[in-house]
């Protein structure tokens, strides 16, 4: 499975935001000052200070951040996104109503309810017409992005290259293909006789249904039918799919990626209990061949064809970034010292 990221090219700059119901937004008011102009175009303090909580939002608990650096990040997004819109009047790209609709409605789709994605806008202090007027302006930075992008390609000379520079990352990982049994024991239950009962409920039983398997009059998938306290996979006779190490509990792993094939392996302790573990495949690491078949992120296809849309999405960015630079250059920027 190859590991480069085969998703459309969306730079940094025009990056939407995803509106959060976490963290708070502060109300102080502030002096609406200028901190940049772009040609005719002025960016306030206001809008930068906004655009700068957005994103300390977005990142909280993700990653430590250095606010004078971040603010300095997104003043040069904000000088960017300017560049594009003046770009897009000169162009005469427009986003339409019934366009914008759409795009709020497919934001307003990732919230469990119409009140938790109301709540999420009085929290970050937008009404609705503020959050279309933003999302009607990334659309048609998006569409000027668009028309730089729209006749790209790589030729097979140029996927083979970007194949022979990436090899590395397009390997298919070691594997196995896994079903189990479970018995729950909680662990974090507080310590005192309940839990040592339910903990030694729980490992008899499991042991128990370990004998059961050496009588080899009963298969692991009917002992699975008629033990397993996993209700999903039981419906599946335990069948977990395939796994790949670091996708589930390490003790878990270490079980199943050393056990032989066919063989039931156990009982492991993990947070969710006692479970017993029967492999049905292992596959080693290896590396693939650009007419191998993979499946990457639910999509079945050659490896020829991920490499070749990774290629294009690095010709893309490539692109991107020198039609920014030029933009840049034309630009009469002015940006006023003592920005802290």
């Amino acid at each position: 499975m190859t590991r480069i990221s085969c998703q459309k090219v969306i730079p940094a700059f025009f990056l939407a935001v995803i509106l959060s119901c976490l963290g708070t937004v502060s109300q102080a008011k502030v002096i609406n000052r200028i901190v940049a102009k772009v040609n005719d175009r002025i960016i306030t303090q206001e809008e930068l200070d906004e655009a700068v909580q957005a994103s300390l939002i977005e990142m909280k608990g993700k990653e430590k951040v250095d606010p004078a650096e971040l603010k300095k990040k997104i003043l040069e997004r904000k000088i960017e996104e300017s560049l594009l819109s003046q770009e897009a009047v000169r162009l005469g790209i427009q986003a339409r109503d019934k366009e914008v609709e759409e795009d709020v409605k497919q934001v307003r789709s990732q919230f469990q309810s119409e009140e938790i994605f109301e709540a999420a806008l009085e929290h970050n202090h937008l009404t609705l017409d503020m959050f279309k007027a933003h999302r009607r302006s990334q659309l048609i930075i998006h569409k000027v992005l668009q028309g730089l992008n729209k006749d790209l390609d790589a030729s097979d000379e140029e996927i083979q290259k970007f194949y022979e520079a990436h090899k590395d990352q397009f390997k298919q990982p070691e594997q196995v293909h896994v079903r189990h049994l479970l018995i729950r024991f909680d662990r974090s239950m507080k310590k005192g006789p309940a839990r040592d009962r339910e903990e030694t409920r729980a490992a008899n039983l499991i042991q128990s249904i370990k004998e059961k398997l050496k009588k080899k009059d009963v298969s692991f998938e009917d002992l699975v039918a008629k033990y397993s306290e996993d209700t999903e996979s039981r419906e599946k006779g335990g069948d977990l799919g395939i796994i790949t190490r670091g996708t589930f509990d390490k003790d878990f792993e270490k079980a199943a990626f050393a056990a032989k094939v066919g063989a039931v392996t156990g009982p492991v302790q993990t947070s969710l209990g006692f479970h017993l573990i029967q492999v049905l495949e292992h596959k080693t690491d290896q590396a693939l061949g650009l007419d191998d078949t993979v499946e990457f992120d639910g999509t079945k296809d050659l490896v020829r064809q991920f490499a070749k849309r990774a290629l294009i999405q690095e010709k893309s960015q490539q692109q991107v970034d020198k039609y920014i630079k030029d933009l840049k250059e034309k630009a009469i920027i002015d940006i006023p010292e003592n920005q802290n």
